[in-house]
């Protein structure tokens, strides 16, 4: 019994002392990752500074790639436009109706459910109270149907 119980904390433990650890991984990369942005941009800096570089034609590739990226960018703002007039129909054409039919359905169980309860519930429920008052009525005049 002792042991189940040891073995049953060992997570518990092993649990509280990783998140602690992996917090400080997390942290350490990132320190890490942003250390080494910033000496590959003094890197690249260096680099462009240098008089043999062509700048120039850096420049041109550098405009070139922006361009690229900004089409990318205009097509998936168009895609993102088409898919949200797509779900804006969804909701009007098909979620909507199904909506109110489903409004419509509970009105009717509503109503079928107010009709049962008045004509039928009710009724039984008056007899068996009837019923009731009866057998009552009987035992105090000690009318007994069993004979002992």
């Amino acid at each position: 019994m002792e042991s189940q119980s040891q073995s049953q904390n060992t997570p518990s433990i092993t649990t509280s002392i990783n998140k602690p650890i992996n917090q400080y991984i997390l942290q350490f990369g990132l320190i890490l990752g942003v250390i080494l942005v910033i000496a590959a941009l003094v890197g690249i800096v260096y680099y462009l500074l240098q008089e043999t570089t062509p700048t120039s034609t850096i420049r041109d590739i550098l405009i070139i790639f922006m361009a690229f990226e900004l089409s990318i960018i205009g097509i998936t703002v168009i895609l993102l436009i088409i898919q949200t007039a797509r779900l804006i129909n969804l909701f009007q054409n098909e979620i909507k109706p199904l909506l109110e039919a489903a409004n419509e359905t509970m009105g009717t169980l509503r109503g079928t459910a107010i009709f049962l309860g008045d004509s039928l519930a009710q009724p039984v429920i008056k007899a068996n109270s009837y019923l009731a008052v009866f057998r009552r009525v009987l035992d105090l005049f000690n009318f007994n149907r069993s004979t002992e």
